[in-house]
């Protein structure tokens, strides 16, 4: 809680107009041509209670007299895996499930009962 009010965040300004934090997410940042943070006494000289928390100005870049120009910017990712995890067959991971048990608690014995494997 604030002095002013029930908000604690700042007052978002998008080419003078105030905005919520959804647009200023969804805002591209090639399209911001600049940006200024006020706060304290400047911030609420300017714009009073809504200016006491801070406020964050923005400036999109805006159309220019000329040739049209046109922009792009392509991004790839490509993944793929260092290496592959080599799997266990069932009855090396019942052994070694079985061996973990009884290593931890000899008293509980096997988990999966093997006549052809014993531990001990």
């Amino acid at each position: 809680m604030t002095t002013f009010g029930y908000q604690a965040a700042p007052l978002i300004l998008i080419d003078g107009f105030e905005s919520s934090t959804e647009n200023l997410a969804r805002l591209q940042p090639d399209d911001i041509e600049s940006f200024s943070i006020m706060k304290d006494a400047l911030a609420t000289g300017m714009y009073g209670a809504r200016g006491a928390n801070g406020i964050v100005m923005i400036t999109t870049k805006g159309g220019k007299e000329g040739p049209v120009g046109f922009n792009a910017r392509v991004d790839v990712n490509v993944t793929s895996p260092v290496s592959t995890v080599k799997m266990l067959d069932g009855v090396t991971y019942m052994k070694l499930y079985n061996e973990a048990r009884i290593t931890r608690d000899p008293i509980l014995g096997p988990f999966i009962p093997s006549k052809k494997y014993s531990p001990l």
